[in-house]
Parts: C-alpha cells; structure tokens; sequence
C-alpha cells in the first residue's frame, strides 16, 4: 500500500463492551466522572461482568473536542480479573462536547471516537493480552441518567510495511 495512514494488516474483534452509567459525578465544568461498575464484555475468547472499581472521565478540550478515559475491571466467565484502560480523544469537532455535555446521545454515525485499549491481568490464562496492542472504537456514548458507553476492542497483530 502506498497510503501513508495504513490500516493494520490483521485486527482481531477481542470484545464488546457495554457499560451503563450508574452514577454521574461534575466535578467541575472541566470534568466529569461516570461510575460504571456494573456492565458486561462479550468476545470469543474473552467475557464477563464489569465489576468495581470501574469509571470513565470526561474532560472538555479548548477546542470542544473531549477526552474519554475509560478504566474498567472485569470479571471473567471463568474468574480472572482484567484492568482495561481505554482512553479516546474526540475527533476534534466543536461541538462534541457540548453534544454530550447537554445530555445527547452520540452514535458512531455522529461522532468518530477511536482509541488506544491497554489490557492488563495477573491471570495466566489471559496474559496473551498483555503482549497485543489494542485499539478501541466507541459505537455509542451517552451521558447522564440512563446513559451507556458501548463500544469494540480489537487486537492489532502487526502493522504494514
């Protein structure tokens, strides 16, 4: 490929999350933190519950765009426990985050969020995750009341050329 923004050559779908919001806490006008200790991730090789602690943080940027830093604990189907740090910038629209500042919902359709996953367990079983880097891209965020984040993660297994 001559593109100078080569895709990878293989990316594996390692799993979905869905995580709803339990609890909304402002900090300021500068930040926001989102509990979400209860949730779900689903994969072929990887799946259980979100367990505590678990919350995501919101920062407005100065140019409207926002920073989503995501640190999530689950709970395997088979007990292992796996730290999952994804964090996201916004796609750099103004009015990203005023969006979801006033409670709209944004959908992958709407808003482009991708972003870098770091997985992390002292489990045995799972520590092939340790050694691929992974990438997330959020389908859906929606905060406040009622509000979810649910996106994929998926494991790069080498880049191009």
């Amino acid at each position: 490929m001559s593109d100078k923004h080569e895709m990878p050559d293989e990316i594996e779908l390692l799993f979905e999350i869905y995580a709803p919001t339990v609890a909304l806490l402002t900090i300021d006008k500068s930040k926001s933190v989102i509990l979400s200790k209860i949730g779900e991730i689903k994969g072929e090789r990887i799946s259980g519950k979100i367990v505590a602690p678990s919350a995501e943080r919101v920062c407005p940027m100065a140019d409207g765009s926002f920073r989503l830093d995501s640190r999530l604990t689950v709970r395997t189907t088979d007990g292992a426990l796996i730290s999952i740090n994804f964090n996201v910038l916004s796609n750099g629209n103004s009015s990203d985050f005023g969006l979801i500042e006033n409670g709209a919902p944004m959908r992958a359709k709407i808003v482009f969020l991708i972003g870098e996953a770091h997985l992390e367990t002292a489990d045995p079983r799972y520590r092939w995750i340790e050694r691929r880097r992974a990438i997330g891209k959020i389908l859906e965020l929606e905060i406040g009341a009622g509000g979810f984040m649910k996106c994929e993660i998926y494991a790069v297994s080498r880049f191009g050329s």
